[in-house]
């Protein structure tokens, strides 16, 4: 056998310290994949990947369904709302029209109680002497005709009249003497505005 020699090392840095020596690095080990495993891994990712992607199709499929589902019933409750709101609309114009129709009859009725509330105001405020021989009734306005025994008791008669809420304003528009049955008498045409 042979002898190797012996080898002394000599420190020769400060302190007398041995320094190590550094290790050398070892290069990464490299896998070694043959043909076959790496097919076999191919088809492994391959199916992996399929499987998500079925997956998720049917959870997009699912989720499109469902919205679908929830389209179709809002649809369908806006069409029932659509006829609803037609409904509304047709039954407001009927109230409309009803509500016109009320004030029309309010006022008619209210109307209709003037000429005889104008006739108890002719009949309280005309005095002994004045009597009417005619009126008609023009909208606001009642033109009226008649005589009297002298000037005091139809200034008498204009006065009470104008006194009386229902009326407004009262006018002489003609007066005149006149002989009735041999008697002189004052032969009158006005107007009443009534409120």
């Amino acid at each position: 056998m042979e002898r190797r020699p012996k080898i002394i090392r000599i420190n020769l840095m400060r302190g007398g310290q041995e320094r190590e020596p550094t290790p050398k690095k070892k290069a990464p080990k490299r896998i070694s994949i043959d043909t076959k495993n790496a097919n076999l891994l191919a088809v492994a990712m391959l199916a992996i990947s399929i499987m998500v992607s079925a997956a998720w199709d049917y959870t997009l499929i699912s989720k499109e369904r469902r919205l679908q589902s929830i389209k179709n019933k809002k649809q369908r409750e806006l069409s029932l709302l659509e006829a609803k709101t037609k409904r509304l609309k047709k039954i407001e114009a009927e109230l409309k029209a009803l509500r016109e129709k009320k004030r029309i009859i309010g006022r008619i009725v209210k109307e209709a109680h003037i000429p005889l509330k104008v006739m108890r105001s002719l009949q309280r405020a005309m005095p002994d002497e004045v009597w009417l021989s005619g009126l008609s009734l023009n909208d606001k306005r009642i033109e009226m005709k008649g005589y009297s025994i002298n000037d005091e008791a139809l200034a008498d008669f204009v006065e009470r009249l104008q006194k009386e809420k229902l009326i407004s304003s009262v006018s002489i528009s003609r007066y005149e003497k006149t002989k009735v049955n041999d008697v002189t008498v004052r032969r009158f045409t006005g107007g009443i505005k009534i409120r």
